[in-house]
C-alpha cells in the first residue's frame, strides 16, 4: 500500500523540510525481513490510531449507537434459541467478510491494491456462468465458492433442465459484485482520513500539492485530472458519485482533496459506496456474464459490431474494429477458463495445492506491503513531529 506524505502549508527552506539522511535511511530499513519487532509495533500503532479515528466517525452517528447493540442483542439471542439459523448466520458472515475483504485488498492504498477482482471475482462470475449452461437451471449453489474452498458448483439432482434467463445470473452473481465493490469503497478511506486528519493540523498531502503544481497542458493525463477534481468539487456528493460510478484510476485523488477539503465523513463515503459498490459493480456484472456467456456474447458482438463497422465507413479506415474487439472478447474468455481450469482440470491434489498456495503467496506478499508501508508511515510522521514541522 502506497503510503500518503503529508507537508506542511507554509512552505519552508528545504533543509527545514526534509527528514536528513540517517532519518530517511532508518524509514527504508522499516520492513518487516530487517525489524520484524519495530515494524509491527509501528504498524500496530498506526492501526490502532486509524481505528480509533473511524470508531469516532461511527459513534458520532446516534443511528450508529442504537443498531449496533440492538444487533448484538438479537444475535446473542439466536445463538441461544435457534443453533440452526445462528450457523446460518456464520456462514452469511463468512461470505461479506470474505467479498468486502478483497474489495478492500483491491483498492487500499494508492492504485497499489491487490488485484482481487481478476483473481477471485470475475472467475467466480465465469464459473456461475459456466455452470448455468452445463446444468441449464440455476439451481447449484454457488454462495459457498468462497475462502479458497474450490467449490465446485454441482448441478442439482433435483432440478430438471428448465433452462435460465440473463437476468437470472446477473441475480446469482450480483451480490458478490455489490459486497466487492463496498469494499473497494472502503478501502478508499485511509487517503481520505489521512489528508483530513493532515487538514485538520495545517498540513496538505504531498499528492495534493504535486497535483496542485502540475500544469495541465502538458499532457491529456493532467488535464483529465484537473477537469475531474474541478467538477467534484463544485458538485460535491454527486460529483464524487460520478466520479466513482465508472472505472476510474485517478479516484484515489478524490478521496485526498475530499479529506483535503474536509468533506463530512458520510457524505464522502456514502457517494462512493453508490458509485463504486452499487452502480459500476453492476455495470461490471452484467459485462462479464455477457462476454462469460457464449449466447449472449453472440447475440450482442452483431450489434456492437455493426457499430464498429459504421465508425470504421465513417471515418474511412481500414481497422476492423469489431473484429479485434471480438477476437480481444473471446481470448479474455479463454484465459479465464484457462486459469480457472489450471487448479482442477486433471482433478488432482497436486495441482489444487499449488493453486492456492500460489493465491496464499499473492495475500501474503501484499499484506506485508501494506505492513511495511504503513510502519514507514507512522514512523516518518513521528519523526516529523519530532522535527516540529
Amino acid at each position: 500500500m502506497a503510503a500518503l506524505r503529508t507537508e506542511p502549508i507554509d512552505f519552508a527552506p528545504n533543509d527545514e523540510k526534509n527528514i536528513d539522511e540517517a532519518a530517511e535511511y532508518e524509514i527504508e530499513a522499516t520492513v518487516l525481513w530487517r525489524r520484524p519487532l519495530s515494524t509491527s509495533v509501528l504498524f500496530l500503532t498506526y492501526i490502532l490510531k486509524m481505528s480509533s479515528w473511524c470508531l469516532q466517525q461511527l459513534l458520532a452517528s446516534t443511528i450508529i449507537r442504537i443498531i449496533v447493540p440492538a444487533i448484538a442483542v438479537c444475535v446473542l439471542v439466536l445463538a441461544l434459541v435457534a443453533p440452526a439459523q445462528f450457523g446460518s448466520l456464520q456462514f452469511a458472515t463468512a461470505f461479506v467478510i470474505w467479498w468486502v475483504g478483497l474489495g478492500i485488498l483491491s483498492s487500499v492504498g494508492l492504485g497499489t491494491g491487490m488485484h482481487s477482482g481478476l483473481i477471485f471475482l470475475f472467475p467466480h462470475c465465469m464459473k456461475v456462468c459456466i455452470s448455468a449452461h452445463r446444468c441449464q437451471n440455476l439451481g447449484f449453489d454457488s454462495f459457498s465458492n468462497i475462502w479458497l474452498a474450490d467449490h465446485s458448483m454441482d448441478c442439482p439432482a433435483d432440478h430438471a433442465s428448465e433452462g435460465y434467463s440473463f437476468m437470472g445470473v446477473i441475480a446469482k452473481v450480483i451480490l458478490p459484485f455489490w459486497l466487492w465493490g463496498i469494499g473497494t469503497a472502503i478501502g478508499e478511506v485511509p487517503p481520505y482520513a489521512l489528508s483530513y486528519a493532515a487538514a485538520k493540523a495545517g498540513e496538505k498531502v504531498a499528492e495534493l500539492q504535486e497535483f496542485e503544481q502540475m500544469n495541465p497542458s502538458e499532457n491529456y493525463i493532467n488535464s483529465m485530472k484537473s477537469w475531474m477534481i474541478n467538477f467534484m468539487r463544485r458538485w460535491g456528493f454527486w460529483g464524487i458519485f460520478l466520479m466513482a460510478a465508472w472505472p476510474n484510476a485517478a479516484f484515489d485523488l478524490c478521496g485526498i482533496c475530499c479529506g483535503a477539503m474536509q468533506m463530512p465523513f458520510w457524505q464522502f463515503f456514502g457517494a462512493t459506496a453508490l458509485g463504486k459498490g452499487i452502480v459500476k459493480t453492476s455495470m461490471q456484472a452484467v459485462f462479464f456474464v455477457t462476454i462469460f456467456s457464449e449466447s449472449y456474447l453472440n447475440k450482442v458482438m452483431p450489434l456492437v459490431g455493426g457499430m464498429l463497422d459504421g465508425i470504421d465507413t465513417v471515418l474511412g479506415v481500414q481497422w476492423d474494429l469489431s473484429k479485434a474487439l471480438d477476437r480481444a472478447l473471446r481470448n479474455t474468455v479463454s484465459k479465464f477458463e484457462t486459469d480457472s481450469a489450471a487448479p482442477g482440470a486433471t482433478d488432482t491434489n497436486m495441482l489444487k495445492m499449488l493453486w492456492n498456495g500460489f493465491i496464499l503467496l499473492v495475500m501474503a506478499s501484499f499484506a506485508m506491503s501494506c505492513v511495511n508501508q504503513i510502519a514507514q508511515l507512522e514512523l516518518s510522521q513521528r519523526k516529523k513531529g519530532k522535527k516540529g514541522v
